[in-house]
C-alpha cells in the first residue's frame, strides 16, 4: 500500500465515513458529492460536457455528454451509470471519471440523471438506464461499440441493464466495467459485518435507510442481481476492494456470473476505499487500476470486431 494511500484512508475513514453515518437529508447527501465532485475529483487534459436528454421508445432522460477532446472523432460510447445508494449522485459527479475511462478507448461517455430515491423507487431508475440504452442503438451505433459501465448502486442498475437487455433480446452491448457493486439488496453477504472495521467509507448504520428509500414495497431478493440470469451476457470485469463491506457481493456474483458461463473477471485490489478509481491523482492504486480497465476493455473490443 503506498503512503499516498495510506494518507487518504485515514482521511477518508476520519471525514467522509461519519458524515455518511450521520446524515439522511437526501438534499444534503446530494450537494455533499456535487462539491467533491468539484473540488476533489480531478478533472482530465481535455475534458469537456455537454447536456442532453436520452430518448426512446416515448420516454426521456436527461443526463450529459462527456469526453476529452472536443474535436475528436469519437469510436463509440461508454454508458455510465453513477453510484449513490441510488439516492444521491448525478452525471455531474461522476463525469470526470467516465470521461477519463472512456478517452482511453477514443469513446466519449453517456451519463443519465436517472430518478433518484426516495422520491422515486425502484423500478424507475432501472426504466431510465433502460432509455438511455435504447437511445444509444436507436442512434445507429453498433451495439459491439457500446461499453457499460457502473458504480457500487451503479453496478446494481448496470447488471439488472444487462440482465434485461438479454431477456428482450436486444443487441449485446461489447461489455460491462462494475466499480464495487452492489449485487444483494438483502445486505447479507458475510463481509458487511466482516468488513466493517475495515470499510472507510460506507457506514452499515444506513442499510436500512438505503433499503426504505429505494425498494419501498419490492422485495430484494427478487430483483438483487446476484440472482438475476446472465446467459449471453457480454464480458465483464469486476472491481473490488478486499477492505470494504461489498466484498462478498462481488466475490458471489463472481462465481453467479462463472455458472452462467459469462466470460468475467474478477480483481480483488487490497486496502482501497469503496470505488477508489474516483480518486485517480490522489495515489497510484487508482491509476494503477483505471489501466487495468483501459487494458481489458481494448482487448475485448479487438475480439468483439473480430
Amino acid at each position: 500500500m503506498s503512503v499516498r494511500l495510506k494518507i487518504s484512508n485515514f482521511y477518508t475513514r476520519l471525514t467522509v465515513k461519519p458524515f455518511l453515518r450521520q446524515n439522511s437529508d437526501p438534499a444534503r447527501l446530494r450537494k455533499w458529492l456535487e462539491n467533491q465532485a468539484k473540488f476533489v475529483f480531478r478533472t482530465p487534459r481535455g475534458f469537456w460536457k455537454t447536456p442532453t436528454t436520452f430518448k426512446a421508445k416515448g420516454n426521456s432522460v436527461k443526463g450529459l455528454w462527456a469526453g476529452c477532446g472536443k474535436d475528436n472523432i469519437f469510436e463509440g460510447v461508454l454508458i455510465y451509470i453513477h453510484g449513490g445508494a441510488f439516492i444521491f449522485g448525478s452525471s455531474k459527479t461522476h463525469m470526470k471519471l467516465a470521461a477519463r475511462m472512456a478517452d482511453k478507448l477514443n469513446f466519449k461517455a453517456a451519463l443519465p440523471d436517472y430518478r433518484l430515491a426516495p422520491e422515486h423507487k425502484y423500478p424507475d431508475a432501472l426504466n431510465d438506464v433502460i432509455t438511455t440504452y435504447r437511445s444509444i442503438l436507436d442512434s445507429g451505433l453498433p451495439s459491439n461499440q457500446v461499453i457499460l459501465a457502473g458504480d457500487s448502486a451503479g453496478g446494481t442498475l448496470t447488471l439488472q441493464l444487462i440482465n434485461y437487455i438479454i431477456k428482450e433480446k436486444l443487441d449485446i452491448p461489447a461489455a460491462a466495467v462494475l466499480l464495487s457493486p452492489l449485487t444483494d439488496l438483502t445486505f447479507t453477504a458475510n463481509s458487511i459485518s466482516e468488513n466493517e472495521k475495515t470499510e472507510v467509507i460506507l457506514p452499515i448504520e444506513q442499510i436500512d435507510f438505503v433499503k426504505e428509500s429505494y425498494l419501498g414495497s419490492t422485495d430484494p431478493k427478487a430483483i438483487s442481481p446476484i440472482h438475476l440470469e446472465y446467459n449471453g451476457s457480454c464480458p465483464i470485469l469486476i472491481h473490488v476492494s478486499e477492505s470494504e463491506i461489498l466484498l462478498d457481493d462481488s466475490k458471489n456474483l463472481h462465481k453467479k456470473l462463472l455458472v452462467d458461463q459469462v466470460n468475467v473477471t474478477l480483481d480483488i485490489e487490497k486496502n482501497t476505499p469503496h470505488v477508489w478509481h474516483l480518486l485517480y491523482g490522489y495515489f497510484p492504486e487508482a491509476r494503477e487500476s483505471l489501466s487495468k480497465i483501459s487494458k481489458f476493455l481494448q482487448e475485448t473490443l479487438k475480439t468483439s470486431h473480430k
